[in-house]
Formats: C-alpha cells, structure tokens, sequence
C-alpha cells in the first residue's frame, strides 16, 4: 500500500528553520564569548597601558566590538524567540487529537510541552497527540501517539481513524494507507469521513476474572486490543461512577506496572453494547476510546457466544462498528469502523 506519496512540503521549511536557529545560537554564543572578552581584560586596565593591551578576542578592537554589538544583539534577541507550531485539530466520535506533520522528523516535543498543549485552559485541548512520521518497516507512515500526560502509547483506535485522514490530506495519500505502531501495522481505508481500520490480531484474552477493588467483588474480563483493557459488564451503565471505579480498576495491582484502561459495558437489543471507558494517561472518562470499543465488542461477542459485527454505542453519541472472524476463542481479521472529523488547524507557541 506503499508508494506514490507526494513528497513532503513541509521539509525545506523545517531545515530552513532549523538552521536558522542554529546559526542564532552561534551568534548569541560568539557574543557573549566578546562581551566576557571585554569585561575580562577591558575593565579596570590602565588606559596609559599600551594600545595592543586593549585589543581582545584574538585582534577584536573595542570599538569593532562596539560596531557588531548591536546586530549581533538582535540576532541573539531572535535566537531566544519561541518557536512555532503547526497543527490541526481533530476528532473521532468524541476523542480529540492534536495533529502534528513530523515527517522532516525536527519536532521533538517533552512531556511537560505535550501536557501543556492538550491542556484545555492553557493549551489547546485534547486527549492526545498524533505525529505523522516516516515509516521503517515497508509501511506508508508511522503513527506515534502520546496521552494528555505525555505518555506514549502503543495505539489509539480513534485517533488512528483520524491519523488516516490527516495523512490524507497534508501527504495526499490514496484511499488505502497502511502506517506502523508500536501495536504492529495498521491498515485503513476511507469512505469520506468514515474510516475502516483493519487492526492487529488481539492478544491475552482473559474471561471470568474475579476482582476486589473498593470494597466490591466484581467478575471482570481482559483482552489487549493493541492496548491493555479491562471490560466490566454491568446493568445499568448511567449509574456507573467511571471516574472512581475505573481509577481504583486501572490502578489495581494485577494490571501492575503499566494499568489498563477500563471499559464499563451494557447490552443492549441484538447486537448493541453500550459502553463507557476510563482511560489510563488521561485518567478520566473520555466520549469515546477506539481500543476499548473494540475490546468491548470482543468480550461481549465472547461472552455472549455471538458473531459480529457489533455495533458499539459511545458515549459521544456516535455508534462504531466491529467486525471480526471468530474462530473458538481467538479473534482475527478485526476491523474497526467509525468517524474521523477536521475541526480547526492553528499554531501554538512552544
């Protein structure tokens, strides 16, 4: 699915950029090493000493030193400006991402900066982040995806769907895309604004798992979707404290050292759930989580003894899709289908 990609435009832009900052700083550092020059062996000399005494910095005469100051000045002033970043906004049925072309490979964000953008009051506001990078393995793209904390992930389903758009638009990518994750290669096919992914096989499922947290026994089940989930069946999903249940689940130590995110669901007629999630690296309830719908679909069809697909009520509002082939208690060929919108695209200081 490779091949055929236009090439990246953003590139000359970026290199441009980082060169520039790199001669700043050079300019800054040849400045102070002057300015350190001239209090170093200009101030308190004699001014009856010879004039070779007051020429500093290997033949740098004061009076040059005081003709480049001034430029060198303003490009050290330059050199300290905070950078710029380019970015777009995005959400699938609910979950909201940051954007973000790394395909030249210069954008190196921390922790504390990836926070503070998905920070609701102080940044941008999301649940996530998403690079666009270039792939190693034969892919078309390399999806990384960070949490609101600044945690990397090994894979977000909703903000895969979204990667596949973005992709799309800012490489022109073909309808059919493939793009590695730390969960393994990932296929998507667009229809518009719907997205088919074409996941990973899950691993590690886990039925009937007895659970004391809180001061509650519950009966819990477990599959990794490309990430870890915990899948909770209850009757009543409004009545559901998300936040405090899921925290105490996530946290439990049988999910230990990583956690897992926690998913509550309900059955609904035919082949419906509901579901509401807690999600590890946001450590709140979010409107939707890709993963956890598909987990969830996955318990209830193994649970439940039933084939798909199944359709998964979010709490967003969006219904997504599940498709699969069942074979015993193993699961293959999972697809996951749902929205993935453009909402705004901007720049934030760094």
């Amino acid at each position: 699915m490779g091949g055929g990609l236009e090439p990246n435009l953003c590139e000359t832009r970026y290199r441009i950029a980082t060169t520039l900052r790199h001669l700043f700083d050079l300019l800054e550092n040849q400045l102070i090493a002057i300015v350190s020059q001239r209090y170093a062996y200009g101030e308190g000399k004699r001014h009856d000493q010879s004039p070779s005494r007051y020429c500093f910095h290997e033949g740098t005469s004061k009076r040059q030193i005081r003709h480049w100051q001034r430029p060198l000045a303003f490009l050290a002033q330059c050199a300290r400006r905070k950078s710029m970043l380019r970015f777009t906004k995005m959400n699938g049925a609910g979950n909201d991402f940051v954007m973000i072309d790394n395909r030249a490979g210069n954008i190196h964000l921390n922790r504390v900066q990836i926070a503070r953008i998905c920070d609701r009051h102080r940044g941008i506001g999301a649940d996530g982040i998403l690079l666009i990078e270039t792939a190693s393995n034969g892919a078309d793209f390399r999806m990384r995806y960070f949490n609101s904390d600044g945690g990397e992930a090994e894979m977000c389903g909703n903000g895969a769907r979204c990667f596949a758009r973005f992709a799309n638009r800012v490489a022109n990518s073909p309808g059919k895309i493939s793009f590695e994750t730390p969960a393994g290669v990932i296929g998507a096919e667009l229809h518009d604004e719907l997205v088919t992914l074409r996941l990973s096989d899950p691993s590690d499922l886990q039925l009937n798992i007895a659970l004391r947290t809180a001061g509650k026994n519950r009966t819990v089940h477990f599959i990794n979707s490309g990430v870890p989930h915990v899948v909770v069946p209850v009757s009543q999903i409004d009545e559901v404290d998300v936040r405090q249940d899921g925290a105490a689940i996530r946290r439990h130590e049988m999910f230990l050292p990583k956690g897992a995110n926690v998913n509550f669901i309900e059955k609904r007629e035919g082949k419906r759930i509901a579901v509401r999630t807690y999600e590890r690296g946001v450590e709140n309830e979010t409107l939707a989580c890709g993963t956890g719908v598909v987990a969830s679909a996955l318990i209830f069809a193994a649970t439940e003894n039933s084939g798909g697909p199944v359709g998964v009520l979010v709490r967003g509002g969006d219904e997504l899709t599940v498709a699969f082939e069942k074979d015993g208690s193993e699961f293959r060929n999972v697809t996951l289908t749902g929205p993935a919108e453009f909402v705004f695209e901007g720049t934030i200081e760094l």
